[in-house]
């Protein structure tokens, strides 16, 4: 903030000796010389305050400063210059009555901005920042290079560069037909897909996310499917089943996230997709035109049906008393829907039906999100978690799959149908704003975060897992 000078006693006393012996006219009561008024006397103009609030000013009765810019929180009839000489008096030097002689009007117009942003200039029209850049907090950024404020104010990058409004993803390891993807607080696990539905070469993998090699945690699977949970230390997954018997020998198993011994916990099922956990009961979707949901505990055993009659029955997740999971549809996939279960039992219940391939589903505590799986009209859809009218909150993605919601933000991945335009994106429950956390994708599918990254697989014969600041 520049501040206004002091003129000498003296100094004032001969110029006004002067005006007075000029012969002009008087200026009128009230009111300052015309030729040295900045505004005026009553104007009123929008200003930047103090911590960059937005607030209002008037023109001083004399018409030679802008009071205070006012926030709510002041006193918004301070004389800028007043108090600013206020101040200047208690440490007035003769430095300080040199200065004097040089100012200007422009001087003690510029505190009628307060104290504005870094990298700021003050004008009439207040406090600008250079063509460009964007305020975020106290200071002007550029959101296309800024590490800090990558894309939108607070998306720091974690170390890595920001270019294009972009941070730089991190490839975690290069690695084949990776599918479903969970992190822990040291790890990050992938599935491996079989190279055909008939070769057992499927597997599970872990590598330390400071680094490493990664480690097998279970090789020889057949035909394994998209779906990988973790809980309590054990990672749970499906086998869709072979070609041979038709897909009805498919299974749930489990494993350590250790490495160990893998342990079925349910067979003889057709093409078991996904599934969820809520203590020690596992519910899980099979099969297709004929689907259904069914539960089955966590240590093995005989499942137990929960509905049947499903059309194409896929994601699943849990909140509260219910399980959700999400029904693509047949035939043109126009026929998809949303659905729940009370976990404590009793029939299912369509929250939204119509729905043109429902494919990925998450949740928070208030709110249902699901990825209409399209192309090029794909979208991101919600609803109250206990129910209503679906509306697409992000339209124009392009097959969106893999969705997570942190509370904060929604995260999904747009694997354009296997093009090269795929992307990560997020968006902001609080401000409703999309930023795309990641472009030019080929393949991104299953995503996974943590408090600082979204990390997605690249499903890919030459695959990878990859991650980038959330």
């Amino acid at each position: 903030m520049r501040r206004a000078h002091i003129i000498p006693f003296a100094l004032l006393a001969a110029l006004l000796a002067v005006e007075a012996c000029s012969g002009d006219e008087a200026e009128e009561v009230g009111t300052g010389p015309a030729d040295a008024r900045v505004c005026t006397p009553g104007e009123t103009r929008v200003c930047v305050g103090p911590a960059a609030c937005t607030g209002g000013q008037s023109c001083a009765s004399d018409g030679l400063a802008w009071t205070t810019c006012d926030c709510g929180d002041k006193d918004a009839s301070t004389d800028v210059a007043a108090s600013d000489a206020g101040m200047d008096s208690a440490i007035d030097t003769d430095a300080d009555s040199k200065d004097a002689d040089t100012a200007d009007a422009d001087d003690v117009a510029d505190d009628g901005c307060g104290a504005c942003p870094t990298g700021a200039t003050c004008s009439d029209a207040g406090c600008t920042c250079p063509t460009g850049q964007t305020v975020c907090g106290d200071r002007c950024v550029d959101l296309k290079t800024s590490a800090a404020h990558c894309g939108a104010c607070g998306h720091d990058c974690l170390g890595a560069v920001c270019s294009d409004s972009l941070c730089a993803a991190t490839r975690v390891m290069l690695t084949p037909r990776p599918r479903g993807i969970v992190v822990d607080g040291g790890n990050v696990y992938w599935l491996q897909a079989s190279t055909a539905g008939s070769i057992a070469d499927g597997a599970i993998f872990r590598m330390p996310l400071a680094g490493g090699m990664p480690s097998a945690i279970t090789t020889g699977l057949l035909y394994p499917g998209d779906g990988l949970v973790l809980d309590g230390g054990t990672l749970y997954f499906t086998l869709l089943g072979s070609s041979g018997a038709s897909y009805t020998d498919g299974s749930i198993n489990r494993v350590p996230a250790a490495g160990g011994t893998r342990t079925t916990v349910a067979s003889s099922l057709f093409e078991p997709w996904w599934f969820v956990i809520n203590g020690s009961t596992l519910y899980f979707s099979s099969g297709e035109s004929a689907g259904k949901v069914s539960s089955v505990p966590t240590s093995g055993g005989t499942p137990t049906t929960v509905a049947t009659a499903q059309l194409n029955p896929r994601v699943m997740a849990m909140q509260g008393s219910y399980i959700y999971w999400s029904n693509s549809g047949a035939g043109a996939y126009t026929d998809g829907s949303i659905m729940r279960a009370p976990i404590a039992g009793g029939p299912a219940e369509a929250l939204a039906t119509g729905q043109i391939n429902p494919y990925g589903l998450a949740l928070d505590s208030t709110t249902i999100y699901w990825a209409k799986a399209i192309t090029p009209d794909g979208a991101i859809m919600s609803m109250p978690i206990s129910g209503g009218t679906p509306k697409a909150i992000v339209t124009g993605q392009s097959t969106p799959r893999g969705i997570l919601s942190d509370g904060s933000f929604v995260y999904w991945a747009n694997s354009d149908s296997g093009g090269s335009n795929g992307s990560i994106a997020r968006y902001g429950k609080a401000d409703g704003r999309v930023l795309v956390l990641a472009r030019g994708l080929k393949g991104a599918t299953y995503i996974a975060t943590d408090a600082k990254y979204v990390y997605w697989s690249l499903t890919e014969a030459a695959g990878a897992i990859m991650r980038v600041a959330k």
